[in-house]
């Protein structure tokens, strides 16, 4: 296979950029492979500069729920950049997008748009903190152990909004209902808010059972303590009402990203006018992004949300299903010790067969085995032209222009990887 224009880039970026590329995953740093630079996308596969195609599993670290240039979501990016790039004021576009996304889920009744869903989860912390005149956040994490991310440590900074000091920030085990018990009543007069993913993306596909979620709002709503859903990841991945709606529990603030852009960077902060109403008041949080609710991005997203409806959710979600239970068969009869935990069309491979799943914790034996499987199985999958998340902290995804034979075919992948010892 044919590299050289990528080998050339990326000699060029390690003279540029900082570890060579402007995400330190994108370096391939760790991995017995050298970074790949890619020319154009289509359907669920990217090209490199070589013309090599690859069947893309990150699809863009999970924001392209159907693909790449789908021909709806370019058509209305390209009529929108036609007619100006970007104004700084209001338009219709960023109306029509809130209120598909309003419409989405039933707790929303306002709400603003971010240039990144990093930004929206730092505003919902600003805005619970002068809602409550209180400081402190709770956070839900995964334990770091044999599954560390090859490409940045891990943390839930990117879950808090940045919010990670000891003093402000409160970590606890998700799904773990007598802890968070306990936790409340220790830290009940200065938290602000509670801040988790309702399925945890990273260190684990792990679903919030529902009896924790519906005593974290219990609490949350007995004490006036802002409840906050990060559905950056899950928001629009599993159905349209994101995965807090399939269990009935109806946060104060949901975060949401990714698929939402279509593509392009976007984050989004909805929730109850009486909490939001603080990004608008004197003295509160203010919206200060000048080129926030770009009039292409908007377009871009409201044409990928019009393309989900019962019907591709049900397609997508049951070969990401044949593809979950297919693998997992194949671990049990060969007495593997790995597992591959999905929700939706959001999947992890994972080493340690005795992991505590609730919680997202593993343990931390065979570190270095499982390290090195992963790189190797990158660089196997890459050889054949399949790519892979860079780390083994990050889920790998299904795309509407997946079809059978692509899942089949990784498939097999696996299978002969893991049958040869891997």
């Amino acid at each position: 296979m044919k590299q050289k224009n990528s080998h050339i880039l990326a000699a060029q970026g390690r003279k540029l950029f900082v570890g060579g590329a402007n995400r330190t995953g994108r370096s391939f740093q760790g991995m017995a492979a050298a970074p790949l630079f890619f020319r154009f996308g289509k359907g669920a596969s990217l090209y490199d500069q070589d013309d090599n195609a690859y069947t893309d599993y990150c699809l863009s670290w999970g924001s392209l729920v159907y693909g790449h240039a789908h021909r709806n979501v370019v058509l209305a990016a390209k009529k929108a950049a036609q007619r100006g790039l970007g104004f700084g004021f209001n338009t219709k576009s960023e109306i029509d997008l809130a209120k598909e996304i309003v419409r989405s889920f039933p707790s929303m009744e306002r709400v603003c748009f971010f240039n990144s869903d990093k930004e929206a989860l730092a505003c919902a912390v600003e805005i619970s903190r002068a809602f409550t005149k209180k400081t402190r956040v709770m956070t839900f994490s995964s334990v770091p152990s044999s599954e560390t991310a090859f490409d940045e440590p891990a943390s839930n900074a990117r879950e808090t909004g940045g919010v990670t000091d000891a003093q402000s920030t409160v970590s606890l085990p998700y799904n773990d209902t007598e802890q968070l018990g306990e936790a409340f009543s220790r830290y009940k007069d200065s938290l602000a808010c509670v801040l988790l993913e309702p399925v945890m993306s990273e260190g684990g596909i792990v679903p919030g059972e529902k009896g924790f979620l519906q005593e974290l709002r219990s609490l949350t709503r007995k004490h006036k303590i802002v409840l906050i859903f990060n559905e950056v990841t899950s928001g629009y991945r599993f159905h349209k009402g994101g995965a807090g709606a399939l269990s009935g529990i109806f946060p104060d603030l949901i975060c949401l990203g990714k698929i939402i852009g279509g593509g392009f960077p976007l984050g989004a902060l909805g929730g109850r006018y009486h909490i939001m109403k603080e990004s608008a008041s004197p003295g509160g949080v203010l919206l200060r992004e000048d080129l926030s609710a770009n009039p292409v991005i908007m377009r871009a997203g409201l044409a990928t949300l019009k393309l989900l409806n019962k019907d591709f959710y049900r397609a997508v979600n049951a070969r990401a299903e044949f593809l979950a239970d297919e693998l997992n068969a194949f671990f049990r009869e060969e007495q593997l010790s790995l597992t591959l935990s999905h929700h939706g069309t959001m999947l992890r491979l994972r080493w340690l067969a005795e992991q505590k799943e609730r919680s997202g914790e593993t343990r931390k034996d065979g570190e270095g085995s499982a390290r090195d499987a992963y790189r190797n199985l990158c660089g196997y999958l890459l050889k054949n032209k399949v790519l892979w998340p860079t780390s083994c902290q990050e889920p790998f995804y299904i795309s509407g222009m997946h079809r059978l034979k692509d899942c089949q075919c990784l498939l097999n992948l696996l299978k002969n990887f893991f049958k040869n010892g891997g």
